[in-house]
């Protein structure tokens, strides 16, 4: 008829359930972990529980990490001041760090890297001028 639509049944199919699994974490490794190196002018700003909060550096500066593992993430605040700062990966530029957030609203994943091979990596992170 004019005017109308005529839709067939049809069977449901699901959709494939894609599941994906980061792991479980091999060590956490505090800024304060001799484990990280730092250069130039890059000084960790650490809180009362030895978290890291912040950096300080004019852009002369970097902090490296040698890691074992397929997968990193670095964790710290965000903040209303905050800066950027970009993330190599055995010497490839893989991302970047914008620790700035608005008002009222919380994240602690700065970063994150999966699906690395497995074995010895280098996370240098080299904080920019640029900032919000």
């Amino acid at each position: 008829e004019k005017g109308r639509a005529f839709i067939p049944v049809q069977a449901a199919v699901p959709p494939p359930l894609e599941q994906w699994d980061m792991g479980d974490p091999r060590k956490i490794v505090p800024a304060t972990d001799p484990a990280w190196t730092y250069g130039g002018t890059f000084q960790p700003l650490m809180n009362s529980h030895h978290q890291m909060m912040g950096m300080l550096a004019n852009g002369e500066g970097e902090a490296t990490l040698v890691f074992e593992g397929t997968a990193i993430a670095v964790v710290g605040h965000h903040r209303g001041n905050g800066g950027r700062a970009d993330v190599f990966i055995d010497g490839a530029k893989v991302g970047e760090i914008d620790q700035f957030t608005v008002e009222n609203t919380n994240d602690n994943d700065l970063f994150h890297a999966y699906d690395l091979p497995d074995g010895r990596h280098e996370l240098k992170i080299v904080p920019r001028l640029d900032a919000e």
